[in-house]
Order: structure tokens, then C-alpha cells, then sequence
């Protein structure tokens, strides 16, 4: 579990890669979108939750995931979706699910440094709304480059910083560390591995519309890391100990969704790559 934007009330110990001690979830991770082209209106229902980092951040719906109103690290996103699918959900399992790698994408020059302060101001920083959010990416053709950078789909060849499921935004840890030390290949793909087998539980049980929704999601994600996500989530504990070029990839917990996005952000989007790693190495190409 990556940092996402809330942190949850739970007294979990003990727990794996991206739950952290205190039974929080790292807020920076992930943000929520309830539709994928904008924030919520945080005017209608402000909360004061903030993210843990996958990711799971655009419209109500990412990673993955602000909460409605809990008390979290930024109180960046409230909700104006309406009352969302609440608690009660649990994870879906896995099926016949295999973890794969999809590579991190590197497009140096695609966002201006400016670029990222206002697409954050805009989409995800505190007293963002879905009305600024959706003027800034339909400002120019310029905003729509760099969005073709920021912002992926799970089923694009390559992932920027930011991969969004449904209505979870996610922080790509994994492709961030790709880029800035290709060697370092067990360590993204347990990040990535982690991602998706929470997606893989939680978002079909769990659909993300609002803050509330993304609460209950963010519940299922820690249910999952102590169950059938906790061999992924046990070897993803790699990320609390990046260092050298990797460092800005480390999810911490005093971050918040937008500090760490603007942190990740243009080591995909906005110059070269630390390390010089590419997104076509044979020993990135799967993840197990």
C-alpha cells in the first residue's frame, strides 16, 4: 500500500510494507476520483482526511484515495460525490490474478516545473476543486502533454507517477524506482506487485465514488495486506528503505499525496532520470 490520502483509525499492528506502525495507512500514497477527469468540490463537504500514496488521485474518483472528512495528515479532499457505498465491503480474492510489471514511463520535457505546481494546486492539493482541476487540463495543448505524462491507465504499456483505477489514484513507487536505480528490480516489482493485488481485491467489492466509498476501499486494502496481498505486501517493505537516487521514491509518513506527488512527479515527467534507466530492460518486463 502506497501513500494515500487519508489515514485510517484502525489499531492494526504488526502490520506489512505499506500499513505503518500506529495502525495508520500512509496517506501519501493514494488519493480518491470519482470520475476520473476531476477532485470532488471539497466546498460541498470538506473533509479533512488525506492520502497514503498508491497510490491509489482528477475527478471525485486516486493511488489510490482521500476519506470523507476522517481526520487525516492534510485534510486536502472532501467529497461532493454523493453518499458513497460506506463500510461493509471486504475483499473480492484474487481468482486466477498473477502479479505482471508494466514498465515505467519517462517522457523528460513533457511538464514544466510550473507545470506541476498547478496541476497539483488544481487536482489535488488542499482546497482543490473538481472545477479547477478540469479548467487546468482543458487550458491548452500544453496541459494535455504533460497529463498524457502524469496520469495512466493499468492498461497503458507504460505507467507515469500517477496510475488511476477506477477512482483510486496511485503514486507508481514502482516505476519511480525504475528510473532512479534500474538495478534495483525486486524492489519495483514487489511495489507494483502490492498495487495490483489490492486493486485486485478491493476495487470490484469496493467501487470508489466519494470519500466515504474511498474510506471502505481503504479498509479492504488493509484487510487485503493481511491476508491474501500480505506475501506482496511483506516483500514491498523494501520501499522504507530507499536510498541515493531512489530516495525522493520512499513513501513516508509525514507526506501527503500532493507533497509526494510533486516529489515523483519529474522523475517521469520532468528531466532526465537519476539513474539513466530505461523502460525497456528484459529484467523489467515481468514481476513475481
Amino acid at each position: 500500500m502506497k501513500p494515500q490520502k487519508i489515514f485510517t483509525a484502525l489499531a492494526l499492528t504488526a502490520l506489512p510494507v505499506g500499513i505503518y506502525a500506529g495502525g495508520c495507512a500512509n496517506s501519501a500514497t493514494t488519493d480518491y476520483d470519482a470520475g476520473g477527469t476531476g477532485k470532488p468540490d471539497t466546498s460541498s463537504s470538506g473533509a479533512s482526511g488525506s492520502g497514503s500514496g498508491s497510490g491509489s488521485g482528477g475527478d471525485d474518483s486516486s493511488s489510490s484515495s482521500g476519506s470523507s472528512g476522517s481526520s487525516g495528515s492534510s485534510g486536502s479532499s472532501g467529497s461532493s460525490g454523493s453518499s458513497g457505498s460506506g463500510g461493509g465491503c471486504s475483499p473480492g480474492g484474487l481468482g486466477s490474478w498473477a502479479p505482471s510489471y508494466t514498465n515505467a514511463k519517462s517522457d523528460p520535457g513533457a511538464c514544466s516545473t510550473q507545470d506541476f505546481t498547478d496541476y497539483d494546486t488544481a487536482c489535488h492539493a488542499t482546497g482543490h476543486t473538481k472545477a479547477t482541476c478540469d479548467a487546468w487540463k482543458a487550458a491548452d495543448a500544453g496541459h494535455s502533454t504533460c497529463l498524457a505524462c502524469l496520469e495512466s491507465q493499468p492498461t497503458d504499456s507504460t505507467w507515469g507517477p500517477i496510475v488511476v483505477y477506477g477512482g483510486v489514484y496511485n503514486i507508481n513507487i514502482g516505476g519511480c524506482i525504475q528510473l532512479t536505480d534500474s538495478s534495483n528490480t525486486s524492489c519495483e516489482m514487489a511495489s507494483t506487485n502490492l498495487m495490483e493485488c489490492e486493486h485486485q481485491e478491493c476495487d470490484t467489492p469496493c467501487p470508489v465514488t466519494d470519500a466515504t466509498s474511498f474510506m471502505a476501499w481503504q479498509m479492504c486494502q488493509q484487510a487485503a495486506d493481511m491476508a491474501d496481498c500480505m506475501t506482496y505486501a511483506t516483500g514491498a517493505m523494501c520501499e522504507m528503505s530507499l536510498s541515493g537516487n531512489s530516495t525522493p521514491c520512499m513513501p513516508t509518513m509525514s507526506l501527503t499525496f500532493d507533497t509526494y506527488l510533486l516529489q515523483v512527479a519529474p522523475i517521469f515527467c520532468g528531466g532526465t532520470a537519476p539513474d539513466g534507466g530505461g523502460t525497456d530492460g528484459a529484467s523489467d518486463a515481468t514481476g513475481n
